[in-house]
């Protein structure tokens, strides 16, 4: 470049804030910069050409004079190499490469691997400027661009007082595209090579260009995880991919690309052995009256569960190995089968249930009919099924565990015979339907 053969001394600042990421091994450079002819440059301070080292390690400062630099360390610490590059026979910086950054959990984020393309004189982008620096270099703004994560080109212009404009932009441009590229004299626009302009995060994450070994990372908005943000399908999905992932709201997409939306759920990492749980919640996991109707069925509770239709719930079950929704039913004077069906619930596809524990299609039976323990009048040859339908007045309770995941998530609870009995008794009870839960992956 003219401007290094006109100048008696050239500079140029870099530096890398690394953590878990090692910049050297004994024979192993995982980070270089090229140089303006293109030689791969392992130096990392003054103009040492040959030294693999960064500042602390020709200096012989830092935690450990052994080190080639304080990022060597690659331990769990934020760390930093600050570096002045002085040899202008390789100045300006013409690329930055960095490895190390992908494994383990390890976190280089202001270690980029960009590369400037061509600037376009006498042109800049607009609209897209998302930080403006008075600089006095005109180097420093492709330093600067580097430094921030979202800046994928720079429009560069002089300033006053010797003083260079540096405009950061978070998008780039095809120079035909007038409406977003305008001339501007003794100015220049420069983009990086920019794999986010195919828009590769999904579900609103935010691209941002030069980081990891596929040249990009995703920002992923709160509950997506995944190299892209694309959701998971449940929870014990999220706890095979991200062991490390803590109990909370997320995102999930059991049918993946089947057409459903995503919804968000709750995540309980802790509960089954910490399988990870997926947990619906709903409008109806209150303790609710049931009176006033005396005829079978004449009492109907909808369930409206929280972000996701009944398609969306089924695709769920799809995906787990379990589903299951605690029942409970407190009755005074109030019977679930007497001769009749006076009780049922609806399954996700609107058919009428009539057993109110595990997963058998047992009709007419409660938790203590599947083992006999119902409580049974004496001298009466009649048998009970449900506690509830000793129909008289005592509360008395009925509780389940709904298992069968081809029925679920139960749609609809339907009570009768809670009106007044014939001797003025006030005939009533209360329905409590717990959240709607599925782990495991099928």
């Amino acid at each position: 470049m003219s401007i290094t053969r006109l100048s008696q001394l050239c500079e140029q600042f870099v530096k890398c804030e690394c953590k878990s990421s090692k910049l050297f091994t004994e024979n192993i450079a995982y980070a270089w910069w090229v140089s303006s002819d293109s030689i791969k440059i392992t130096y990392r301070d003054g103009a040492a050409a040959k030294s693999s080292k960064c500042a602390i390690g020709i200096k012989g400062t830092g935690a450990n004079v052994a080190r080639k630099c304080n990022c060597d360390a690659n331990d769990r610490k934020w760390r930093e190499d600050n570096s002045l590059l002085t040899n202008k026979t390789h100045l300006p910086v013409k690329h930055l490469r960095f490895g190390d950054t992908d494994l383990d959990h390890e976190e280089g984020d202001n270690c980029r691997d960009i590369l400037f393309m061509e600037p376009i004189p006498n042109k800049v982008i607009t609209g897209h400027v998302i930080k403006i620096l008075e600089l006095p270099y005109e180097g420093e703004c492709h330093v600067m661009c580097y430094m921030e994560p979202d800046c994928v080109s720079i429009n560069v212009r002089p300033s006053y007082g010797g003083k260079y404009k540096c405009e950061l932009n978070n998008a780039t441009a095809d120079v035909d595209q007038l409406t977003v590229v305008q001339e501007v004299a003794d100015s220049y626009y420069r983009a990086i090579e920019n794999p986010c302009d195919s828009n590769p995060c999904y579900n609103g994450g935010t691209c941002q260009a030069g980081f990891t070994n596929k040249g990009f990372r995703c920002i992923c908005p709160s509950g997506l995880q995944g190299i892209k943000c694309k959701a998971v399908k449940s929870c014990s999905e999220l706890r095979i991919i991200h062991p490390e992932a803590k109990s909370g709201n997320y995102v999930i997409d059991p049918d993946g690309d089947g057409g459903l939306m995503p919804y968000n759920v709750t995540c309980n990492m802790t509960d089954k052995n910490g399988v990870g749980v997926t947990v619906i919640s709903h409008d109806s996991e209150s303790r609710t009256l049931v009176d006033g109707c005396d005829s079978e069925g004449c009492y109907s509770r909808e369930i409206v569960y929280t972000g996701a239709s009944f398609p969306q719930l089924a695709s769920l079950t799809n995906v787990s190995l379990h589903c299951e929704q605690q029942f409970k039913f407190e009755c005074f004077h109030v019977r679930m089968y007497k001769n009749r069906d006076y009780a049922w619930w609806v399954s996700r596809d609107s058919m009428n249930m009539t057993y109110w524990n595990g997963s058998v299609f047992s009709p007419r039976k409660c938790a203590c009919g599947m083992d006999n323990s119902c409580q049974q009048r004496a001298n009466n040859n009649k048998i009970n099924y449900c506690n509830c339908d000793m129909n008289d007045s005592t509360w008395r309770e009925d509780t389940g565990l709904l298992t069968n995941k081809l029925h679920l998530p139960v749609k609809q609870l339907k009570f009768g015979d809670s009106g007044t009995a014939k001797n003025n008794v006030n005939e009533h009870g209360y329905h409590t339907l717990g959240k709607f839960k599925c782990y495991g992956k099928h």
